[in-house]
């Protein structure tokens, strides 16, 4: 973190100068001409100087003084104290002793006449941050600790980038020339920088020893003349714009305009060079979004924009020019070279168009990012490098071309022929052949205007609108060209989120691989080995949320023609195991789908820009507090929900941060986690919360915003969890079987990794069978026979898997037998019975398991002897039963039909499909388990049959037969199906569908089912398509309430304190955090005119929000000792439910009426829910015991009350003249409003129902959520008036 007084988010980190001039000796590189007395320096190499380094604190001139200016930055009005600065060490002032030969910072600074000498050495730069500022003084004995943003390795390296053809003294002017360079320290930071060399004119002179020396400098022609013509010559410097963000247009144009100013002045170059440094570290880059910040250089206006995307760096130059070099098609091959970490050299006649091209290809590679060794600017000296071992991008020169082209092992790019040819040696594997043509299909829509001429020239002033012209259609091709890689990289890795289990740490690599094609597998087993995709993996494991995560939720396949072969865009598996669907998404569906290619970034149209105040040097202290208020007044003038309100709120934060404001910088981004999470600067966060002081701290705590910003300690949780998850390794196979005993909690993580299932009951059932009931762990042996049992199956039914129907997946195929149709196989599926003839590619249905009516294992006499065989009896009397031996396989075959035909009759009652997947489950373990008994090492040999009845959970499972809950039961939906822990539904939401519509194609999007799980997760589900299910983590803690609001806003609140918002329409996650409760949130009501949210906590505070702006309006104490409950808005008041009360209360807090049940509480236990119906009643039920209190709403007086079944009620809801009443044990009671009758009774789930929601009137549907034990949703129709 940057210290006191200086920006997070400068442009630039420093500004160093690198040549010779007055101060320095002009030596030669080579050692063997410095005893020569040479005649002239024509031709010869002279070795280049670090002439300045200034950053935003400290400016170092080492060829001129051993120290750091002492005037710099100018004096400060205060002190800066050590609880001030934001590092926890606090660092010694260094005190230099009076000798001839001073080591500052690596740099030693010896004399020669008293003419300073730069000499590299090696070693570490100082490591402290905070700055002493000293009285003058004390100047001549102590100096301020060394503050370069930069290693001393780093900073010497320039002396040779910047001259990569070496440096010359020249007796012409020269061409100024600009580099872009790429510098990379020991740990893999990357800073950026920008190079301009000049010459200048100056004099050169012998002196006493014999050593060439310049002298000053001739700025005009005439100045001159006094010296011989062979003593006047160009001498280099080359100015240097380091910058952590590759700003390259930016830091051009910065350049050129300081050089412009520099040559009307060079004498003043320090001073110049001063304030040129400290502005500009004082000048902010914009975050992502719609507001570019502009600022005046000098008499110039300049513009730094907005970066294209969170979690992408900034691009200010022309990425076309990748395309103006070369074609896709070499486009596409380097990708893969790089993708699969070849050793790329770049070949070029212009240093420029190396580096950017380069650095466009690091960018098109997000969201990998390339942390191994990139040198885009390879000097002469360093051009051994490129025969080292290892990975890396580098580029050099094209006239070095005959230097490199015989290495091994070496992808060559030439980028002024377009061409680029791997190695002999080197193997590329083909990219996935849909992804391909996509791209292909993508770039030919692309145009690319480009000139590349412009590149090496000097930006000229003048001309505002050109240049404004410019800078929008080069944001707008970037913008378009980093969509299509972004795609690209999505449909690569589309189905990488299936084979993923976060909690587990876990990538199912070989299961990935079976997915796809046999000729796009060789790329992945490669690609799968590299540091790039270890990296990658790591970031999708830890939940990481970016633009590739968003584009893979917004491009998902909306519908699905099969159940089986579904898939969910989550880090969840998918619901039956790859290798047995053929229904699996893949990228062959594709391409019949026209994909939008949504251009990210801001719209050139909607750009706006902040304009920062002037800079005056001598005032620069107030410099920030200008910009403070700037943007202060930015933020109270603009919308509170745009994208700009955001942008100043995060400017405004960072200037508070380096005003030293830590708590008003802490409530800006507080602020802004509300309007934009994703702006939400979360290790800048963590940065300033670690380095408070105990006094700090303390006042932090203690203050409003601590016990209001939940986001801080999500913070803190999020920074505690990744700790975690770096010290836990990520597993991406299983190639070697357990060699230990394996225990229950080892088990069910290797069922659940295996993907053979993650259903805790069954892997407890089949810890249990495997063990026999007599031992604590299952030996490895046992588990290596049962689970190359299970892969044996899957390679089995794998076979016949291309001549099936694509509704049905094979669960199991039979040795050949004999039949009534013939001599063939038997099929099982999870919908029927197939038999397929032996020889012949031909599968014909036997029965469907839904027309069969018992199923029983008989004697059959044959002409040798009698053998069991199955009976299948179909429902249809007219039908012939059918009749099969499998001979010695005839108990598995039993029970394996039979589980599936019970699972699949079950699902079909109770109208829940997850138990047609988890009886396919349980006939995949019990053949697993028969099988694996047969052999000799298995403990549970020759006892695996009479264990195998414990297996199927389906077969001694009944449904209810109660007519109304079949009649009135839609569906159910399982948001817990393959957790292995089960969590309760505290909240339900039902949302409409809609229409999109683009010139492509048309799609309905289907309603939704929205469950808010207590374990903070939000899982939605489509009605049209159940199984397609999106997957959004919210919280940390329980999801307690759900609302729909105007504009297709979902608001979900959490026990965390916070309120999540969520896009309905298109689904995208939490974009926006209101957090202002300091306890739980316990309902959330809509106002009758939808324009406010009432937030209830538990407290008993109410918190009234605007839907349309997201800002707290009011803040209503209507309980004062707590307990608040429920909520609900009725006509012109708002009703709330204590644990022992219940009032009404006005809009601005005031209490209206009151009913107390303290008295009755003692007996019949707490007050639980309560509702409103069309007859003016309050209809009050109490959680323990099973009574409802019925009163008038006028008078509040009780009429009635009644004890309904149950063991206590969890939720009651109106719908026209009904009252549902959902029970503690899972019962869903219909009560008539009139006589209070119970009219039906509901089996609605097997444990206590939490939550309900009633729909509209045209949708006529309730959906009903359950507890843990059963962790299911109920969607139900309403009855007609009066049915019973």
């Amino acid at each position: 973190m940057a210290p006191p007084g200086r920006l997070h988010n400068k442009i630039l980190e420093m500004i160093a100068v690198i040549g010779l001039d007055e101060s320095t000796t002009l030596l030669p590189t080579d050692p063997e001409l410095l005893s020569e007395q040479l005649s002239g320096l024509n031709n010869v190499a002279l070795a280049p100087q670090i002439l300045a380094a200034v950053s935003g604190n400290i400016a170092i001139f080492p060829a001129m003084s051993q120290r750091p200016d002492p005037t710099y930055p100018p004096i400060l009005r205060r002190t800066v104290s050590t609880s001030e600065s934001f590092n926890q060490k606090r660092s010694q002032s260094v005190v230099l002793p009076k000798r001839k030969n001073t080591r500052m910072n690596g740099v030693m600074v010896g004399d020669v006449d008293g003419i300073a000498v730069l000499r590299r050495t090696i070693t570490r730069r100082y490591s402290c941050r905070q700055v002493d500022f000293v009285k003058d003084s004390e100047a001549e004995t102590v100096v301020k600790p060394l503050e370069l943003p930069l290693n001393i390795e780093t900073l010497m390296s320039l002396t040779t980038l910047c001259f990569p053809d070496e440096c010359f003294v020249s007796v012409s002017n020269c061409t100024d020339t600009l580099r872009y360079l790429v510098l990379t320290d020991i740990v893999g930071t990357r800073t950026y920088a920008v190079s301009l060399c000049c010459y200048i004119r100056r004099h050169i002179y012998r002196d006493s020893n014999g050593f060439w020396r310049c002298g000053e400098s001739l700025s005009s022609p005439n100045t001159g003349s006094r010296f011989d013509d062979k003593q006047i010559v160009f001498v280099p410097q080359c100015y240097v714009f380091i910058s952590r963000s590759p700003y390259f247009t930016v830091m051009k144009d910065c350049l050129s305009r300081l050089v412009q100013k520099l040559k009307g002045s060079h004498d003043e170059w320090q001073q110049l060079l001063k304030e040129f440094a400290l502005q500009l570290s004082m000048t902010p880059i914009p975050p992502p979004g719609c507001v570019y910040t502009q600022f005046q250089l000098y008499d110039v206006v300049m513009t730094i924009p907005a970066p294209c995307g969170q979690g992408r760096l900034p691009v200010d130059f022309n990425l076309g020019i990748v395309f103006q070099c070369l074609d896709s098609q070499t486009v596409l091959l380097i990708m893969t070279a790089i993708m699969t970490q070849q050793r790329l050299l770049f070949l070029s006649s212009s240093y420029v168009v190396l580096t950017l091209v380069i650095e466009s290809f690091v960018h098109f590679l997000f969201p990998f990012h390339w942390n191994l060794t990139c040198v885009p600017l390879l000097p002469l000296s360093l051009l051994e490098l490129v025969e080292a071992p290892g990975t890396f991008i580098m580029g050099c020169h094209i006239r070095h071309r005959h230097l490199v082209e015989d290495i091994e092992g070496l992808v060559t790019i030439n980028l002024d022929n377009g061409t680029a040819i791997p190695c002999a040696t080197i193997d590329l594997p083909l990219l996935p052949v849909n992804a391909v043509k996509i791209f292909k299909a993508s770039i030919r829509r692309t145009i690319f205007p480009v000139e590349t001429w412009r590149l090496e020239k000097l930006s000229t002033f003048g001309y505002e609108e050109t240049r404004l012209a410019e800078l929008k259609e080069r944001n707008k091709l970037n913008a378009e060209l980093s969509s299509i890689f972004l795609e690209f990289m999505v449909n690569l890795f589309r189905n990488l989120l299936m084979h993923i289990s976060p909690e587990k740490r876990f990538f199912h690599r070989e299961q990935f691989l079976e997915a796809v094609g046999d000729y796009d597998r060789p790329f992945y087993e490669l690609f799968f080995t590299t540091d790039l995709f270890a990296a990658f993996l790591k970031e999708r494991l830890d939940k990481k949320q970016d633009l590739w995560t968003e584009r893979i939720l917004r491009n998902k396949p909306l519908s699905r023609n099969s159940i089986v072969g579904t898939t969910t865009c989550s880090y969840e598996r998918p619901w039956v195991r790859t290798g047995l669907c053929r229904n699996a998404f893949s990228l062959g569906n594709l391409m019949s789908d026209a994909l939008d290619i949504n251009v990210s970034g801001a719209d050139a149209e909607t750009v706006v820009t902040f304009k920062l105040p002037n800079f005056l040097y001598g005032l620069s202290h107030l410099y920030l507090d200008n910009c403070y208020q700037e943007v202060s007044l930015a933020v109270s003038g603009c919308d509170p929900l745009s994208d700009r309100h955001s942008t100043y709120l995060y400017l405004r934060g960072m200037f508070s941060a380096a005003r030293n404001k830590k708590l008003s910088a802490l409530e800006d981004f507080c602020s802004l986690a509300t309007v934009s999470h994703k702006l939400f600067p979360i290790e800048f966060v963590l940065d300033i919360l670690s380095s408070m002081s105990e006094k700090e701290r303390q006042e932090f705590e203690s203050s409003e915003l601590f016990y209001k910003s939940a986001i801080l300690r999500e913070v803190q949780a999020i920074n505690s969890t990744r700790s975690l998850h770096d010290d836990k390794p990520i597993v991406m196979e299983l190639n070697k079987i357990p060699e230990k005993d394996i225990d229950l909690q080892w088990f069910v993580e290797l069922l659940e990794m295996l993907q053979i299932c993650s259903d805790a009951g069954t892997a407890e059932r089949l810890f249990h069978s495997l063990t026999l009931g007599r031992a604590d762990v299952v030996d490895p042996l046992t588990f290596e026979e049962f689970y190359k049992c299970w892969k044996d199956n899957e390679v089995q039914v794998h076979q016949t898997i291309q001549h099936l129907d694509p509704l049905d997946c094979v669960l199991k195929t039979s040795k050949l037998i004999k039949c009534c149709f013939g001599t063939g196989h038997i099929l099982l599926t999870q919908n029927r019975l197939l038999y397929m003839e032996e020889g012949f590619i031909k599968i014909r249905p036997i029965v469907d398991f839904v027309d069969v009516k018992s199923i029983e294992k008989v004697q059959q006499r044959t002409f040798f002897r009698e053998q069991w065989g199955i009976k299948i009896q179909r429902l249809d009397k007219r039908e012939k039963s059918f009749q099969v031996s499998f001979r010695e396989e005839t108990h598995k075959w039993y029970l394996l039909i039979h589980e599936m035909w019970s699972g699949k009759i079950l699902s079909e009652e109770t109208k829940d499909p997850s138990v047609l997947h988890l009886a396919m489950q349980n006939v995949l373990i019990v053949d697993a388990y028969l099988h694996s008994g047969e052999a000799e090492i298995s403990s549970h040999y020759r006892e695996s049959i009479e264990m195998s009845p414990s297996l199927c959970y389906y077969m001694s499972k009944k449904t209810s037969k109660i007519k109304e809950t079949n009649e009135l039961l839609i569906k159910r939906l399982d948001p817990n199906a393959f957790e292995s822990k089960r969590f309760a539904v505290e909240s339900v939401l039902y949302t409409d569908g809609y229409r999109m519509k683009n010139p492509d194609r048309t799609d309905n999007i289907g309603s939704r089912i929205w469950c808010g799980m207590t374990n903070g997760k939000v899982r939605v589900f489509d009605m049209e398509a159940p199984f397609q299910e999106y997957h959004l983590f919210l919280a940390r803690n329980k999801v307690k309430c759900m609302l729909l609001c105007p504009e297709n806003e979902v608001w979900a609140s959490s026990f965390d304190l916070t309120i999540c918002i969520i896009e309905n329409l298109p689904l995208v996650a939490c974009n926006r955090i209101i957090q202002c409760h300091s306890e739980q949130i316990m309902d959330m009501v809509l106002s009758n005119d939808s324009r406010f949210v009432y937030a209830a906590a538990m407290n008993g505070k109410v918190m009234v929000w605007n839907v349309e702006t997201k800002q707290k309006l009011n803040e209503l104490d209507v309980i004062g000792d707590g307990n608040l409950r429920q909520i609900l808005c009725h006509k012109d008041a708002l009703w709330c439910c204590t644990h022992d009360k219940l009032l009404s209360v006005s809009f601005d807090g005031k209490v209206l009426g009151k009913m107390s049940f303290s008295d009755q509480c003692s007996s019949l236990s707490h007050l639980e829910c309560f509702a409103i119906t069309s007859q003016n009643e309050i209809w009050i039920c109490f959680g323990g015991k099973s009574h409802v209190w019925i009163c008038d709403l006028e008078s509040l007086q009780r009429k009635t009350n009644f004890e309904v079944q149950g063991g206590g009620i969890g939720v009651i809801v109106c719908v026209q003249n009904k009252v549902w009443i959902g029970t503690k044990d899972g019962m869903l009671l219909l009560i008539d409003q009139e006589s209070y009758a119970t009219d039906v009774e509901l089996i609605a789930h097997s444990d206590a129902i939490c939550s309900a929601f009633v729909v509209d009137a045209v949708q006529q549907r309730v959906v009903t959520g359950s507890g843990c034990r059963d962790g299911k949703v109920a969607v139900w129709q309403w009855p007609l008036s009066g049915k019973k």
